[in-house]
């Protein structure tokens, strides 16, 4: 039998709707990237103004809190699958992975967010990382209140440190579980270190420029 465009369509759309996308049109890696030796508070970012942001002031710049970039790559399997008399690739999405490297090891009394909004979450679709006396903790921000953005969801996640490298690992359902669809366009992402002090997460310490997009399972 032979498949007409239309029935081509809808395979298509089932297939996104459980997690499956051609895999010629699957995302690649996303990367961005700071300057390093520029995690020092006060380079536009922190309490002070004291010249450009993102410009290298080492060494007068700390290491476990400067952020050298961040890498957003999907997971899963690609399988080929037939389609009338054509053979196609198609890729299994299982979520994404997000890792931030740092130029140490992090801070254990520090907070690091890879940042961005949603179409659902127009206020917060964040990805948190905390290292505490109490272990290493990952997770998912989110909130559909621009108004108060810090205003919403959390899910746990996990989350694993090796040297200078934090990686999240956020599955498809935990996506879901935010209100996203998947393949929606997480934008307006950037990355920023902040030292804890008490229950407030000042000053801030390294940022990157807030321009990236990425496509989870899309």
């Amino acid at each position: 039998m032979k498949l007409t465009r239309p029935a081509l369509a809808l395979a298509a759309v089932a297939a996104l709707a459980v997690g499956l996308v051609p895999a010629q049109a699957a995302q690649g890696p996303v990367v961005l990237t700071d300057v390093a030796g520029d995690a020092n508070g006060v380079n536009g970012q922190g309490l002070v103004d004291g010249g450009p942001n993102n410009m290298a002031t080492a060494p007068a710049s700390m290491a476990s809190m400067d952020i050298v970039s961040v890498t957003l790559t999907n997971t899963g399997t690609t399988r080929k699958v037939k389609q009338g008399k054509k053979v196609v690739s198609v890729f299994d999405c299982t979520g994404f992975t997000a890792t931030l490297e740092l130029g140490a090891a992090p801070f254990q009394s520090a907070i690091y967010r890879v940042t961005g909004t949603a179409p659902v979450n127009v206020g917060t679709w964040w990805l948190t990382f905390t290292n505490d006396a109490t272990g290493a903790l990952g997770q998912v921000q989110y909130s559909a209140d621009g108004a108060d953005p810090l205003a919403g969801g959390v899910v746990d996640v996990p989350v694993k440190v090796e040297g200078s490298k934090v990686t999240w690992t956020v599955s498809k359902g935990v996506i879901k579980t935010t209100g996203e669809k998947l393949g929606f366009d997480w934008s307006g992402i950037g990355a920023h270190s902040r030292v804890i002090a008490g229950v407030a997460t000042v000053p801030l310490i390294d940022d990157t420029p807030a321009e990236t997009f990425f496509k989870p399972c899309g």
